[in-house]
């Protein structure tokens, strides 16, 4: 339920929101899904008591991994990580901004909300905060130009710099198209896979180009010297 404070946000702030009933959660987790990553251009769609409400609810649950959504900078600290088969995996999510503005959002009266915005020393500082208490990290991000199928330069100096610090695989979305996969050199001999774009699983885009996507698969091997390495990717149309 929605309350009235959200439904008057919403009718002065956008004349559209994306938003999904909860027990959509209970589907995504019976298909096969373990986390959920918030940061996108939508997140504020609902204004500060909807992002509130839907990082509270996900919390709450504690069979979901909640990803780039936080209340404060004190909630921000605790990086999600999950352990599989002896592997502790870190995750990280930005966004490049949100639809409605956060000063907007800002305005709402007893609600607490952070949004991860694509900014260079934020995402380093957290990296090596991730690598601290993981054996690798996947930087999940919000970015580029809806309908193109090549990635921006700003999205190729980004893709560098999370590379260069630590992050081990980078999944990008936003476009609702295919772009292209590959590896990064990460400036210490080694290489990170980046996704600039998986397209978008679930659509009723009319567009033939946005109708293509696929699922990025990959292997994560744990060496006795304490290192992981990303082995065997496939992506699946």
């Amino acid at each position: 339920k929605i309350s009235n404070k959200v439904e008057n946000f919403f009718n002065k702030t956008t004349s559209g929101s994306f938003v999904t009933p909860s027990d959509m959660m209970d589907t995504l987790k019976r298909v096969g899904f373990d986390g959920i990553d918030m940061a996108n251009n939508h997140m504020l769609d609902m204004g500060a008591a909807g992002l509130q409400w839907s990082v509270q609810y996900l919390d709450s649950r504690g069979d979901l991994l909640r990803i780039g959504g936080y209340l404060d900078e004190a909630h921000r600290k605790n990086i999600p990580v999950a352990e599989v088969n002896g592997i502790k995996v870190a995750y990280l999510g930005y966004t490049y901004g949100t639809n409605v503005p956060e000063e907007i959002a800002k305005k709402e009266e007893g609600f607490r909300f952070l949004v991860p915005y694509i900014d260079d020393q934020q995402m380093i500082t957290e990296l090596a905060a991730a690598n601290a208490v993981a054996d690798f990290t996947v930087v999940y991000i919000h970015w580029g130009v809806e309908e193109q199928f090549s990635p921006t330069d700003e999205q190729k100096r980004v893709a560098r710099l999370l590379a260069e610090n630590g992050a081990g695989a980078i999944i990008g979305h936003h476009s609702h198209t295919l772009q292209p996969i590959e590896y990064i050199d990460d400036g210490k001999g080694g290489k990170v896979l980046c996704a600039y774009s998986l397209g978008t699983l679930i659509s009723n885009m009319a567009a033939d180009r946005n109708m293509l996507a696929g699922f990025l698969s990959f292997r994560l091997d744990k060496y006795d010297d304490g290192s992981v390495k990303l082995e065997a990717p496939v992506f699946t149309p």
